[in-house]
């Protein structure tokens, strides 16, 4: 899968904090930390295994794991409105 930023949500970044605000909701999403770090690195749309080497050489685990809990992550994020996602053939 194909990730990248919804381009209507607003968004600031606060120290290592980033502040969310989908288009049409009522309450912001906060991101620090990993997540904070994840939506920088979706500044330019990314695959799911861009995004899950980066985290492999921090992150101690299996590659397996660690993609399972960002597809997981990205997942709720498109529920969010925050996400596009494309699949990739």
């Amino acid at each position: 899968m194909r990730w990248c930023r919804e381009a209507s949500v607003l968004w600031r970044r606060n120290g290592d904090r980033i502040l969310l605000l989908p288009s049409g909701a009522e309450e912001a999403l906060l991101l620090e930390g990993v997540s904070a770090a994840l939506w920088e690195a979706l500044a330019s749309p990314a695959h799911t295994d861009e995004l899950v080497e980066p985290l492999a050489e921090v992150f101690d685990g299996a590659p397996e794991r660690i993609e399972a809990d960002l597809v997981a992550f990205l997942e709720q994020l498109h529920g969010r409105g925050v996400l596009n996602v494309t699949q990739v053939a």
